[in-house]
């Protein structure tokens, strides 16, 4: 008797109870899923946003790659423009400076040599007469 009015009077209590148990694991196995869902699909368009980053970054480094290297080609004729007009410097500065050695040399001849006549315009006609020969 006892057994009965517990089972009856609390048979659907349990059985409520029960299905409400299993009704929230359900839901909550379900918002697990779903939200494992959005997840993915989040996931899914990062990927393909990272992707299309990628692929823009190796296009950049592809196209700095060719830039820098049409800079390195202009820095060394750069540099092979700058060592020939240094080597053409110096030749000019060699030349010069033996050019003036030449007018040095002259120029004290000219000063160390003793008058041969008393009239200085005579003598200076004859200086001038000499240098340009």
């Amino acid at each position: 008797m006892i057994l009965s009015l517990i089972t009856s009077r609390l048979a659907g209590p349990i059985a409520t109870g029960a299905a409400v148990l299993f009704l929230a694991f359900g839901v909550s196995q379900c918002a697990g899923r779903v939200k494992a869902e959005r997840g993915l699909a989040k996931a899914e368009k990062t990927l393909a946003v990272e992707r299309e980053n990628l692929r823009l970054c190796r296009l950049n480094v592809a196209t700095l790659e060719v830039s820098l290297k049409a800079q390195n080609e202009a820095v060394g004729a750069l540099k092979r423009e700058a060592d020939a007009k240094v080597a053409e410097s110096r030749k000019a500065v060699s030349e010069a400076r033996k050019t003036a050695e030449a007018y040095r040399k002259r120029a004290t001849i000219i000063l160390t040599e003793k008058p041969q006549s008393a009239d200085m315009c005579v003598e200076a006609d004859r200086v001038i007469l000499e240098s340009v020969r």
